[in-house]
């Protein structure tokens, strides 16, 4: 009973390091492929900013284990976007880039602990 409880904990933990990490990289992707010269080229909708905020409340539900680690990661994508909304990051381009830089960096980060 143990052993299947302890991987069912290994599931939850692993499906919550495989969507940081897809959703960090999608955030970053979105960003630095934005062309504000050509909006239809690579548009990037507000929903690519508020999942970002969404996914936080869920990541620190599903930390079963109190990784600290995972905390960290979800604490940095939501200093990455902050209050930012989309329109914000579609006009500011140093913003838009510091944003994609810190999400890359939280996807990296936990990429690298968990794989």
């Amino acid at each position: 009973m143990n052993e299947r409880a302890n991987s069912k904990l290994n599931e939850v933990t692993s499906h919550t390091v495989r969507t940081v990490i897809e959703v960090a990289r999608h955030l970053a992707d979105s960003l630095d492929g934005y062309d504000p010269d050509d909006k239809n080229k690579s548009p990037f909708r507000d929903s690519t900013v508020n999942r970002v905020r969404d996914l936080i409340p869920v990541i620190r539900a599903l930390n079963v284990n109190a990784d600290a680690q995972i905390d960290k990661a979800a604490t940095d994508l939501l200093a990455a976007v902050g209050n930012k909304s989309a329109k914000q990051l579609r006009t500011d381009t140093d913003d838009r880039k510091a944003t994609a830089a810190a999400a890359r960096k939280v996807a990296d980060n936990i990429s690298s602990i968990f794989n």
